[in-house]
């Protein structure tokens, strides 16, 4: 009989914590301003809007397809920010490699084996007219996969293009 009473309390004890923590989660939720969508904005509207570089690449490459839950889209991610830091040529794959992999600790291999997966798994879920926008005559058809060198090239022309026109 006594281990039904404290069953019962710890259980009463935790449906308080339970209902607490909701509580809380609302309260949070509540009072959160949610961000404006982003979501299909081209690069030139968000430069207009002063967000930043590494907002307009992100949502580039989301719209491309790419899930932020791969390695991959991490390394493009900051693959691309390379590209645009560089004010004169885009660097090569293997410099752009080699600068990922030191910063993730990582080797040049895995780094570009994680982004090719990014971009082939990613690539049937892209937004077909920021596509075109992009690659237009880059690629042979509708269904050809763009190659690390091919995407980093022209994603990171593409922005610098589109942000510089708008400065």
């Amino acid at each position: 009989m006594l281990e039904v009473k404290e069953n019962t309390k710890n259980k009463e004890k935790n449906e308080n914590t339970v209902s607490a923590e909701n509580n809380t989660i609302k309260e949070v939720t509540e009072n959160s301003e949610t961000p404006e969508p982003t979501k299909g904005t081209q690069p030139h509207e968000l430069a207009a809007k002063n967000v930043s570089l590494e907002t307009i690449v992100v949502n580039t490459i989301m719209d491309l397809g790419i899930s932020p839950s791969t390695k991959g889209y991490h390394y493009l991610k900051d693959g691309i920010m390379l590209c645009l830091a560089t004010d004169d040529k885009i660097p090569t794959n293997k410099q752009i490699y080699t600068q990922l992999a030191e910063m993730y600790s990582s080797s040049e291999s895995a780094v570009e084996r994680a982004i090719r997966h990014a971009v082939k798994s990613g690539w049937p879920r892209h937004s077909d007219n920021l596509a075109y926008m992009i690659f237009k005559h880059t690629l042979q058809s509708k269904f050809d996969v763009p190659t690390n060198s091919v995407f980093f090239t022209t994603v990171s022309e593409w922005i610098r293009v589109y942000r510089n026109s708008n400065l």
